[in-house]
């Protein structure tokens, strides 16, 4: 947390990075969770973090994860990081029918959706590695 506000961290990647040493498996205190949802909300975040923040938040808490994700969306124009967001959600317990609107919205999603829809809709698990 120290260092995410620090002046070393003048690249988010190196931030992101460093967050993964906080696994999935395990839930952190408030303030980590908290950083990763504020992280998740903020759409200037970069796609390293975003990514990292998604995921572990969606891991560590599901229903807040949701809430999260339902906020980042309305603020969030990218592609990539609308689609990021919503394939954790589905992570998080998101309904088919929600995860299908947000993916919807742009054509750059159109090849995820149909690899979701092919693929029922399951849960994409990260490897090992990055969770």
């Amino acid at each position: 947390m120290d260092y995410s506000s620090s002046d070393w961290a003048s690249y988010e990647w190196s931030t992101a990075h460093f967050a993964r040493m906080f696994p999935s498996r395990s839930k952190p205190g408030k303030a980590l969770r908290q950083y990763a949802a504020d992280r998740v909300d903020d759409p200037a975040t970069t796609l390293p973090l975003l990514a990292v923040a998604a995921q572990r938040l969606a891991a560590w808490d599901r229903s807040e994860y949701r809430a999260v994700a339902r906020s980042a969306l309305k603020k969030t124009s990218h592609p990539q990081a609308r689609r990021l967001i919503a394939l954790c959600a589905l992570n998080a317990g998101e309904s088919r029918r929600t995860v299908t609107a947000w993916l919807r919205q742009e054509r750059e999603n159109d090849l995820t959706l149909r690899v979701l829809e092919d693929r029922h809709f399951t849960v994409l698990n990260p490897t090992d590695a990055f969770s």
